[in-house]
């Protein structure tokens, strides 16, 4: 039994997308204790696939393009010019929305057919081809639109998007059916009605169907079949059809395919008119779902895609990975994002991003690591992997506090120093007050002088420009012409004899606002960053409690660093066992929130001293099995 689940072990880790299946598993059963279950809802999972649906859509292009060992940094804006076309043709040339879905998808076959040719007829560089595109095609939507969002569109669009198939099945439920379950959530809905409560008797099927709507099928949108689907059509060509073989073959020795008799160019450029399709065909989802199109959409589209094709095991330099790898790189992400939310741990929402990126940024480095070691196997690399992973779980846990303690330290000083600012600022005001106060009275004086003749000049220059209107009205009447020049002197007068009041009034109002300039101002933000009694003394806890907690913590990583570039001794045994106690201590005394990521790092240093056995073991069985054939 040991040795038949060490060779499933084997040969579920030597799968390229073992790792994101793992990372999702794990991650999703982190964020769903965290979040009290709220995030294993099944509504709540079928968004995380929909909202994924149109990254996942260009990802499933990227896969195969990365297959041939090249790359496509323009799909964002693939995407971004597919739907403006969309858009434009059907919101400004009222074409019918059948017709405008085919001149998208027609849109981005030509960009890739374009692309393709370049890269594969001329030979020029894909990196370049499609770094120009990104500019290029962007640019070219923005240009085309005026950078505007279209009207809304057909709600043909949505039914490649948001419309719901399900809905046909939905019954009204008796209003005391209604209240008394409404409060339930997905889960205990589905055990009221396996344990048949009485809420359920002598409800028809749509009614039932009803009971689970909101909670479980009201997020069942058509992006999320097109979604599957498209990577299920991908999975079919790539596994069942000459070209994924002749895709493989070409990602892994372009040369040998070529003598092989592949015809390499043309392969090459099938890659990347798919590869456009997938990203027409994101945008008809986008559009789904949206109901508009604007040229803002896609913004590091290309990183993301890379991302998930990279997390799920596709190799950057070809020839190897899966599609459904693809599909699970992909989901982790929207995992993290969504998991971050539903759990509260993102904070705000700035916060909340910045936490995504940055824990995004180490899965992606997790997995190149994954691939590095997949293609070296080696005792020591993988222990030296099981450490980098363990290390970087312990840098975010212990991170935690020390972030808490350096942002709390910050809060105080920026207090104290506003505190400050304040007493100098109501000093230096209240010394100029006096000479404020007398400006301001020297200039209301002069206003009060020239008021006067402030208002017969506003009413000269009204007559003014009247008998200036009825002339330009009347170029040749001589009555006009004398009741303009009548005005035009008792103007030219009256401003005359404004002129001395109005200069002393000017004179006043610049010495008031010298004088004035001299205040120090304190605006409502600099004010919000004064800490009350309450917020300081927790702040100080915070510091007083996070110091020395940082203090251990970064030494304990020190540790651990060392020791992963040490050969595997009792040294390094001791060193990774005190940073798995300080870490797994840590995140119990800072946060509960902490302890999945703890555990999973006790889980990998573990893992270090399981290694050797089950490689030797391995080395054994297989001699046996050899033997035996």
């Amino acid at each position: 039994m040991a040795d038949r689940l060490l060779a499933t072990l084997i040969r579920f880790f030597s799968a390229e997308w073992s790792g994101a299946l793992l990372a999702v598993l794990v991650l999703s059963l982190a964020f769903g204790v965290v979040s009290g279950g709220d995030f294993l809802a099944p509504g709540n999972l079928m968004q995380i696939v929909i909202s994924g649906a149109d990254i996942g859509l260009i990802a499933a292009g990227m896969t195969i393009v990365i297959l041939t060992a090249g790359i496509d940094l323009s799909v964002g804006s693939i995407l971004v010019l597919v739907t403006s076309v969309m858009g434009y043709v059907a919101g400004y040339f009222g074409l019918d929305p059948v017709s405008a879905i085919f001149v998208g998808l027609a849109t981005g076959i030509l960009v890739g057919c374009f692309q393709g040719l370049l890269i594969a007829q001329v030979g020029m560089p894909a990196f370049i081809v499609t770094l120009a595109g990104l500019s290029l095609w962007r640019g070219l939507a923005n240009f085309m639109t005026k950078a505007q969002t279209s009207p809304p569109l057909d709600d043909f669009f949505k039914f490649f998007g948001s419309w719901n198939p399900t809905a046909v099945f939905r019954e009204p439920l008796p209003d005391v059916v209604s209240e008394e379950i409404k409060t339930w959530g997905f889960w205990e809905r589905l055990g009221g009605w396996l344990n048949r409560h009485d809420a359920f008797s002598g409800l028809s099927g749509g009614q039932i169907f009803e009971v689970f709507w909101l909670t479980g099928f009201n997020g069942l949108q058509m992006a999320f079949f097109i979604h599957i689907g498209f990577f299920i059509l991908i999975a079919l060509m790539l596994n069942n059809m000459k070209i994924g073989r002749y895709m493989y073959a070409i990602g892994s020795n372009e040369s040998g395919a070529r003598q092989a008799g592949i015809n390499t160019k043309q392969y090459l450029m099938m890659a990347y008119i798919i590869c456009g399709l997938c990203c027409a065909m994101a945008g008809v989802v986008r559009l789904g779902l949206s109901s508009t199109a604007t040229p803002l959409l896609g913004s590091q589209y290309e990183l993301l895609a890379i991302a998930a094709v990279v997390i799920g095991g596709t190799s950057l330099f070809g020839g190897r990975g899966t599609i459904w790898g693809t599909f699970l790189g992909v989901l982790l992400l929207k995992v993290i994002n969504n998991g971050f939310i539903q759990s509260g741990l993102a904070g705000t929402s700035n916060e909340g991003t910045f936490v995504q990126m940055m824990l995004t940024g180490v899965i992606i480095m997790i997995a190149v690591g994954m691939d590095i070691v997949r293609q070296n196997a080696s005792i020591i690399n993988v222990q030296r992997f099981l450490c980098g992973a363990a290390f970087a779980c312990m840098t975010l846990v212990v991170l935690a506090p020390g972030f808490g303690t350096v942002m709390s330290a910050i809060a105080l000083g920026e207090s104290s120093a506003m505190k400050n600012y304040q007493l100098k600022a109501e000093e230096a005001n209240a010394a100029l007050a006096d000479e404020i106060e007398a400006a301001k009275r020297v200039m209301e004086d002069a206003r009060a002088l020239y008021a006067p003749f402030e208002a017969v000049v506003k009413e000269a220059r009204k007559d003014f420009n009247a008998a200036n209107r009825r002339f330009k009205e009347q170029p040749g009447n001589a009555s006009a012409q004398a009741d303009l020049d009548q005005a035009r002197e008792v103007l030219r007068a009256a401003r005359a004899d404004a002129a001395e009041t109005e200069v002393a009034f000017e004179t006043a109002r610049l010495a008031f606002n010298r004088v004035n300039s001299k205040r120090w101002g304190i605006d409502q933000k600099q004010k919000d960053r004064i800490l009350d009694a309450e917020a300081k003394s927790e702040a100080e806890a915070r510091v007083n409690d996070g110091i020395w907690l940082l203090v251990g913590g970064l030494i304990a990583l020190v540790g651990l660093g060392v020791a992963i570039w040490m050969p595997i001794s009792p040294i390094t045994v001791v060193a990774m066992l005190l940073t798995a106690g300080y870490s797994a201590f840590t995140a119990f005394a800072w946060s509960v929130n902490l302890v999945p990521l703890a555990v999973l790092a006790v889980l990998l240093l573990a893992g270090v001293a399981v290694v050797p056995y089950l490689f030797y073991r391995a080395r054994d069985l297989t001699k046996q099995r050899l033997g035996e054939a």
